[in-house]
């Protein structure tokens, strides 16, 4: 059974446009390469490696968020300037794994339809609000400011997070793509148990 926020992004019908669009230009964009699409889509869907790949990259930025995180909790303890400054460069870390998770989620997202098409697009929305907001946080963190827009990014980022989750081991987003079957059977409807 879905998450609730994964259900209410699935009925979420006005997305469908902007997935229309999006979908459409990602496809092209990997299209455009030409004779290396096959080797670059494989890689994005994590095919060399057995495993989807945006699962794995996703660890980089929630990781250096986590820790971005923890570092203004000490910076709030001590006072010192370099809790600040550990918890700006963490965050630098996220923003740059955040470019190759969403390469590789757009590449996995680019195959959906219906509802995980949906609840994908929900998750990537969220995605790039968290990341404008761990910016603007990067931005401001020189001039001693920008904790609330780092808190309110990392809190979008594991709500995002959920989101994925929820489409990786309920619907198998992005495990068939690398060349695998999901391996854990769904769990048992109320229904059916």
């Amino acid at each position: 059974m879905p998450i609730p926020l994964a259900s209410a992004a699935a009925r979420q019908r006005w997305l469908e446009p902007i997935a229309d669009r999006l979908q459409t230009a990602v496809r092209r964009g990997l299209e455009s390469l030409g004779p290396r699409r096959d080797r670059i889509e494989g890689f994005l869907h994590g095919q060399p490696l057995g495993h989807p790949l945006h699962v794995m990259l996703t660890d980089v930025p929630l990781g250096a968020w986590t820790t971005a995180a923890a570092f203004d909790v000490l910076h709030r303890l001590t006072r010192k300037n370099e809790w600040d400054s550990a918890a700006r460069g963490a965050i630098g870390v996220g923003l740059l794994g955040a470019l190759g998770a969403a390469a590789a989620g757009l590449a996995d997202w680019s195959q959906l339809s219906g509802e995980e098409r949906r609840v994908g697009l929900a998750h990537g929305l969220m995605n790039l609000a968290g990341v404008g907001l761990m910016a603007a946080s990067f931005a401001r963190r020189g001039r001693g400011k920008g904790r609330l827009a780092g808190v309110a990014g990392f809190a979008l980022a594991i709500a995002s997070a959920r989101l994925g989750g929820d489409l990786v081991y309920r619907a198998g987003v992005g495990v068939r793509a690398a060349g695998r079957e999901p391996t854990i059977a769904p769990r048992p409807t109320r229904e059916a148990a």
